[in-house]
């Protein structure tokens, strides 16, 4: 994967753990959908042909997970290798809610590992999707 340093940056903004603290709060509250949202519709419910809310959510899952692991060892996972491409989903809404919790734990564990250097570095990931590493900010 190609790893190039910005060369522009800016002021302080957030923490990385103000980061990590807001970013988890977006997942605490979508964990609380999931709970809210009935046992029999999330993986039948769909809106004009989009697709299951259980769906979207093994995404989220799947990118998040991928995505830490990816930040800290700069091994990038294929699209293929994710549930929510190759159809390897759970079949409970309590199996998706195991998943996000482990997910949730794992984003707390990697997080700490990655380096400040590292938000300001532009990464090749998830199948060469370029883009800058979360934002650009100082500690």
């Amino acid at each position: 994967m190609e790893t190039n340093q910005l060369t522009e940056t800016a002021g302080v903004v957030i923490s990385q753990d103000q980061l990590l603290e807001h970013w988890q709060g977006h997942r605490r509250l979508t964990r609380k959908v999931i709970e809210t949202f009935p046992e029999d519709k999330i993986f039948s419910y769909s809106i004009r042909g989009m697709r299951p809310f259980s769906e979207l959510i093994m995404e989220m899952i799947d990118l998040a997970g991928g995505g830490i692991s990816g930040l800290v060892s700069n091994l990038w996972k294929s699209m293929n290798d994710f549930g929510h491409v190759s159809g390897n989903l759970p079949k409970t809404k309590e199996e998706i809610l195991k998943q996000w919790d482990n997910v949730t734990t794992q984003i707390n564990a990697l997080w700490p590992q990655i380096s400040r250097e590292r938000f300001q570095e532009v990464i090749m990931a998830l199948v060469n999707m370029k883009g800058q590493l979360i934002l650009q900010f100082y500690i």
